[in-house]
């Protein structure tokens, strides 16, 4: 089980506040954003210290595609068009263990784009470092966006789904 810290602050912080510590199912995005050379973007967290594909939590009254965009756009400064879905995951194994000991099953739709602009950001809230990689010197990456970034390479057009 993965560990994240809690955001009180967010859609799932509120109904953490209801429901107390069962599991909750939350829906999520993760955008791989490549450029022109190949690089694929990363995100270092400050809770972790580790490298990430941009990554959040669907909120209320909002669409799956405008997540992602807005993820994007508030962790990189980036703005991203056209987005293309290459995964799912739903499987129990997706479950976060937060701070405290709760869990949220994620499921998480992965997305691909080479369709950017705007300036990227040094740093973000939670968010000390950033940059462009290829992918033969990745930095050491969360297992779960190493698992996304292998699945863009099996994706042949269907999704797929875990």
């Amino acid at each position: 089980m993965k560990t994240m810290n809690a955001v009180n602050d967010s859609y799932i912080g509120q109904i953490r506040v209801q429901y107390g510590s069962d599991t909750l199912i939350a829906p999520g995005v993760r955008i791989i954003i490549r450029d022109h050379a190949g690089k694929i973007l990363l995100v270092k967290r400050t809770a972790t210290n580790k490298w990430e594909i941009p990554a959040g939590s669907v909120e209320t009254d909002e669409s799956i595609l405008e997540a992602a965009r807005h993820e994007v756009f508030d962790i990189t400064g980036l703005s991203v068009g056209q987005l293309k879905p290459f995964a799912y995951y739903s499987d129990p194994v997706y479950q976060l263990e937060c701070e405290g000991g709760e869990k949220v099953q994620q499921y998480i739709m992965a997305f691909i784009t080479e369709d950017y602009s705007g300036e990227l950001l040094k740093s973000t809230e939670g968010i000390s470092d950033m940059g462009f990689y290829f992918l033969n010197n990745l930095p050491e990456i969360a297992d779960a966006h190493i698992e996304t970034i292998h699945d863009l390479f099996r994706y042949q057009g269907a999704i797929i789904l875990k």
